[in-house]
C-alpha cells in the first residue's frame, strides 16, 4: 500500500506548485463592473462578485488574494473558500487614476499587528518600480511590510510591476529588461514570494521569454510567480508554460480567469465563473505542472 499524500505547503497546490487566484481588486475592479452596464455600482455588488468568485474557483486554487475591504470577511461569512485554499491579505493602499490604472501604492498601516484569521497564509504587497524611484512608497516601506508579515509568521508577497519614470508601461523589450532589473534591486530584501510580470507581457519567443526568466530565477532567491497582467487572456496559458520553463513556480492571476464574468449580470455570473472560468484554472494548472516538469527535466540533464 502506498503512503498517504501529505498536506501541500501552505499556499501550494498537490503538485508543490502555486495555482493562485487573485480578487483584491478594489476601483479598478469596480470600473470593469460597470461596464456591463448595471448601475451603480455598489460596494455591495463588489463584495457579491468576489464571493461568486471564491465559491467558484477557491476548489481548484492553492490560494485567494483578498483586499479587507469587499472580500475578506463576505467570503469567510459566505463559507464560499474551499477547503485546503489559503488565504493572502493585501496591505497595500493603491492610488488610480480615472481608467482604474494603479499609479502608486502606500502600506496599509492600519492593517499592521492585526491577528488574522488561521486561514491567512500569506500578506500581499505591491511595488510600482521604477528605475528612480519607487511610485508612492520607498524601501523602508517595503521592508516594513516584509517584517510585518514575518512577526504574523506568513509569507511575504511582493508583488512588482515595473514603470517608466513618468509612470508609463515600458515596450515590451524595455519591459524585459526591467522586470530583471527590479528583481535584482528587490529580490535581497527578503520576501518569502516574489511575483512578476512575464517577461516581454509575452510578446516574444518562446526562448526569449523563458531565457529572461532562468535570469529571474538566478536573481532570486525565494519562489517566484507571475502576474497575469499586461498579457492578452487567451496567451496565459503559453505564458505559465514559458515561465515555468525557466523556473517560476506557479501564477497569481485576476483578470485571465474571471475577468470577462464582469461584463455579465445575474446568474450568467455564476454560470461564466463555473464553467469558462473554472476551464482556464484547469487549463493554467496543466501548463504549470508542464513548464515546471520541462524545466525540472533541463535541469536534471544539466545536473547529469
Amino acid at each position: 500500500m502506498s503512503a498517504p499524500l501529505s498536506p501541500p505547503a501552505r499556499m501550494r497546490d498537490r503538485n508543490g506548485l502555486y495555482s493562485m487566484v487573485a480578487v483584491d481588486q478594489r476601483e479598478s475592479l469596480r470600473e470593469m463592473l460597470a461596464r456591463s452596464g448595471e448601475l451603480p455600482v455598489t460596494d455591495e455588488r463588489m463584495s457579491q462578485f468576489k464571493v461568486e468568485v471564491a465559491r467558484a474557483l477557491s476548489p481548484f486554487a492553492s490560494a485567494l488574494l483578498v483586499d479587507i475591504d469587499f472580500a475578506m470577511q463576505p467570503i469567510l461569512d459566505a463559507d464560499a473558500l474551499a477547503q485546503g485554499c489559503d488565504l493572502i491579505v493585501a496591505l497595500d493602499s493603491i492610488h488610480y487614476d480615472a481608467t482604474g490604472v494603479a499609479q502608486s501604492t502606500k502600506l496599509r498601516r492600519d492593517l499592521l499587528g492585526v491577528s488574522w484569521d488561521t486561514r491567512v497564509a500569506g500578506m500581499k504587497y505591491l511595488l510600482l518600480w521604477t528605475p528612480g524611484e519607487w511610485l508612492g512608497c520607498d524601501r523602508a516601506e517595503v521592508q516594513e511590510f516584509i517584517d510585518e508579515a514575518a512577526r504574523a509568521g506568513v509569507d511575504s508577497v511582493l508583488e512588482v510591476i515595473v514603470r517608466e519614470p513618468d509612470g508609463s508601461a515600458p515596450a515590451p523589450e524595455r519591459q524585459a529588461q526591467l522586470v530583471l532589473a527590479a528583481a535584482r534591486d528587490t529580490a535581497p530584501m527578503g520576501a518569502t514570494l516574489y511575483k512578476t510580470e512575464v517577461p516581454f507581457r509575452n510578446l516574444a519567443s518562446a526562448d526569449e521569454v523563458t531565457r529572461v526568466s532562468e535570469q529571474i530565477t538566478e536573481a532570486v532567491d525565494s519562489p517566484w510567480v507571475v502576474l497575469s497582467g499586461g498579457v492578452a487572456v487567451e496567451q496565459f496559458p503559453e505564458a505559465v508554460e514559458r515561465t515555468a520553463r525557466g523556473g517560476a513556480e506557479g501564477f497569481l492571476a485576476g483578470r485571465a480567469v474571471w475577468s470577462n464574468a464582469t461584463s455579465l449580470t445575474g446568474n450568467a455570473v455564476t454560470d461564466y465563473l463555473n464553467t469558462h472560468s473554472v476551464d482556464t484554472m484547469v487549463g493554467l494548472r496543466e501548463a504549470l505542472r508542464l513548464g515546471a516538469a520541462r524545466s525540472a527535466g533541463v535541469t536534471a540533464a544539466t545536473d547529469a
